[in-house]
């Protein structure tokens, strides 16, 4: 992967600094779920559920997206944190593709990051007001 530093904390790791920013937006996102909901419960339940079930999940959202546009080959896992960890960023893939999954994957993880962020602030001040 010649020309982008993707060696993160560990002497060697592949894309590891990039699986701590999904990390961190992939926790933003249930922190906003909780300051939304403010059920610890529902946020728990939630995260279990998308961490184990997540697969089926976008194995489900795939196979709609392939129903409605049959031409288009469109892949859901792309655009979410947990499909960038688990499908795109552990294939043993050099050069360009390596290089395209980790750029991808950081684009991903900045928007949910800032998407969660104004999300909790914004149900923030609206608990403050009440």
């Amino acid at each position: 992967c010649a020309g982008l530093p993707v060696r993160g904390i560990r002497r060697g790791g592949r894309g590891s600094g990039q699986q701590i920013l999904c990390n961190i937006s992939l926790t933003s996102f249930f922190m906003m779920l909780y300051y939304v909901t403010r059920s610890t419960s529902l946020t728990m339940i939630s995260g279990l559920v998308y961490s184990t079930m997540g697969t089926l999940l976008y194995s489900l959202v795939n196979l709609l997206l392939s129903v409605a546009f049959p031409s288009k080959n469109v892949d859901s896992t792309k655009f979410t944190n947990l499909g960038n960890m688990i499908y795109h960023l552990h294939i043993n893939n050099t050069g360009d593709d390596f290089r395209n999954n980790i750029i991808r994957s950081i684009i991903v993880s900045i928007v949910f990051l800032a998407l969660s962020s104004f999300l909790s602030c914004v149900a923030i001040n609206k608990k403050d007001i009440k």
